[in-house]
């Protein structure tokens, strides 16, 4: 049987870092709505990240990600309303900024990946939606919104499942996805390093 219950009660909630453009000083590495692209397709490095000023509060595990941390975008439209997966993405330990929102489920009682799947599916975005704080294109998500978002959360044993053939679909995509940027490199070798063979 499913349990109604808010989103704040089953996971942690967390806006990012109001972040400053890099100066002299030192510059840190920080996730960004831009970055949750990459993320999902399995192909951001640090070496992507934009820097931005170092600040005091960076070093506090309050704006740090971990694995099995959802990334919700904090304003977009909702063509664009795709969360991410910290999972294996070589941001865990970096800093996130202001303009995403950070879901980090409480393991006693939700299975990581049943959280990740029931955010970027349809039910789940459309709960979302309906907590934006816009009435224009652009959409306005709160931590506290989504703290408020009520969730169907079914019995442990079934999130587990659902969580399993959401990894399984996750990662052939992120297979896939790999497999078609080497043929497209290997595709550039052949035409353009020696094109004898057309």
């Amino acid at each position: 049987m499913h349990q109604k219950t808010q989103l704040g009660k089953i996971a942690e909630i967390q806006a990012g870092l109001v972040t400053k453009t890099a100066g002299e000083g030192n510059a840190v590495p920080v996730v960004t709505m831009a970055s949750l692209a990459g993320m999902r397709a399995g192909s951001l490095s640090s070496a992507d990240l934009p820097l931005v000023g170092e600040d005091a509060a960076m070093q506090e595990n309050l704006y740090k990600l971990r694995d099995g941390d959802v990334l919700v975008p904090s304003r977009t439209t909702e063509d664009y309303l795709e969360p991410a997966f910290v999972m294996g993405t070589g941001v865990e330990g970096r800093v996130f900024n202001a303009t995403l929102l950070r879901v980090r489920g409480d393991e006693r009682c939700v299975d990581q990946w049943w959280l990740y799947g029931y955010l970027g599916s349809d039910v789940g975005k459309a709960k979302m939606l309906q907590g934006s704080q816009s009435g224009t294109s652009q959409l306005s998500l709160s931590a506290k919104s989504l703290a408020l978002m009520e969730v169907e959360v079914p019995p442990m044993n079934v999130q587990v499942k659902i969580g399993r053939l959401i990894k399984s679909a996750h990662d052939a995509q992120r297979n896939a996805i790999e497999a078609a940027e080497l043929r497209l490199r290997l595709a550039y070798a052949a035409a353009f390093q020696d094109d004898r063979n057309f």
